[in-house]
């Protein structure tokens, strides 16, 4: 099984083969072993990467920039803020089984028909 580490300094992924975008560990491609890396490798830097905007600096910048009820947002952290954001919810997609955006899609829509008396 390959493995795979994270360079908490530098944010870089290390072990196994390094055949992903960006140079991301997704172990041998023709294995289950690559899912399984690539996941955790994932885990370990969106882990890495929450820590960081929880740091109490950061976290006021960013709170400043987007959430001041004083004043606009920031025009250069808004759309790097969406960026982000978009980057997520693409990832999100890819990483939800079938069967849970089925049922999502369908508890959506009965909750929606009995709220309008359907």
């Amino acid at each position: 099984m390959a493995t795979s580490s994270i360079n908490t300094s530098s944010g870089v992924a290390t072990g196994g083969h390094a055949n992903g975008a960006n140079g991301i560990t997704t172990g041998h491609p023709d294995s289950s072993d690559g899912a399984v890396t690539a996941l955790n490798t994932l885990i370990q830097l969106w882990t890495m990467l929450k820590s960081r905007l929880n740091e109490p600096g950061l976290q006021a910048e960013i709170n400043r920039g987007l959430h001041d009820l004083e004043k606009l947002p920031d025009k250069e952290i808004v759309p790097l803020a969406a960026k982000a954001g978009d980057v997520l919810h693409d990832i999100e997609q890819m990483l939800q089984p079938t069967q849970l955006v089925l049922a999502d899609h369908l508890l959506g829509t009965f909750a929606s028909n009995r709220s309008f008396g359907f």
